[in-house]
C-alpha cells in the first residue's frame, strides 16, 4: 500500500484602522484521498517532486472561485445548528477572488517554507503574515500537505472546503467564503514525494 498522509490548517487576520486584530486558532485535521493527476495536468517528473518544483496553479485559481460563486454556498454559524448562504441574491453574492501576482509571490515562498515548517509561523519564527504584501487590511491563510496525493486542484480545494465538518473545522472554508478577501495567491511546492499547497488572501 502507498503511504497517504493530509495535514490542512488555516489562519485568519483582521487589521483595521483601529489596530483591532484577531487570529482564528489554527486548525489540522487528516484524511485521505486518492491521487489523479498533476496538480495543473501537467506531468511532473518523480526527479523534479525530489528536488523540489513550483507546479503551476492556474486550475486552482478555477477551483476556487467555482467553489467560492456556487449558488445557494453555505458555511456553518457559530453552534453548527444554523447554516449561513451565499450567493442567494444580491446582497450576499460572493464575487470571484482575482489573482493577484504579489500575493502569488507570497504564496510560493510561503510553499517552499511549510515544506521546511508546516505551520503559520514561518521557519524564522516569524508570524506567516510578515511576509504578506502591505497593502491589505484583510488577510488569509490555508495550507495543506501530503504525501503521494494533493496531486489535484480539485483535491486540495475539495479538502478544504470541508463539507463534513461542524463550525469548528470549518476555518479552510470560511476562509475560502470571506466577503472581506478580493484576491488570492496560490502555489503548490512539489518535493520529496510531497506537495505543499498554500492559498493566501488579502482584501
Amino acid at each position: 500500500m502507498k503511504k497517504r498522509f493530509i495535514r490542512l490548517s488555516a489562519v485568519l487576520f483582521l487589521s483595521i484602522s483601529l489596530m483591532l486584530s484577531g487570529v482564528v486558532p489554527v486548525m489540522a485535521e487528516t484524511a485521505s484521498v486518492d491521487p489523479k493527476d498533476a496538480a495543473s495536468g501537467i506531468k511532473t517528473s518523480a526527479i523534479e517532486i525530489q528536488s523540489g518544483k513550483q507546479l503551476n496553479c492556474s486550475k486552482a485559481y478555477k477551483e476556487l472561485n467555482k467553489f467560492r460563486t456556487k449558488k445557494k454556498q453555505w458555511q456553518w454559524k457559530k453552534g453548527s445548528k444554523k447554516k449561513q448562504y451565499f450567493n442567494t441574491k444580491k446582497s450576499n453574492t460572493l464575487k470571484k477572488l482575482k489573482r493577484d501576482k504579489d500575493l502569488e509571490k507570497t504564496a510560493k515562498k510561503r510553499a517552499k517554507e511549510i515544506a521546511k515548517r508546516f505551520d503559520h509561523t514561518r521557519p524564522n519564527g516569524k508570524r506567516c503574515f510578515t511576509i504578506y504584501p502591505k497593502k491589505f487590511r484583510y488577510l488569509g491563510e490555508n495550507i495543506a500537505y501530503g504525501f503521494n496525493y494533493f496531486q489535484t486542484a480539485e483535491q486540495v480545494t475539495e479538502a478544504w472546503a470541508e463539507e463534513n465538518e461542524k463550525y469548528g473545522g470549518q476555518g479552510h472554508r470560511r476562509n475560502m467564503l470571506e466577503k472581506h478577501f478580493k484576491k488570492v495567491g496560490i502555489a503548490c511546492y512539489a518535493e520529496g514525494g510531497y506537495y505543499y499547497w498554500v492559498q493566501c488572501f488579502g482584501g
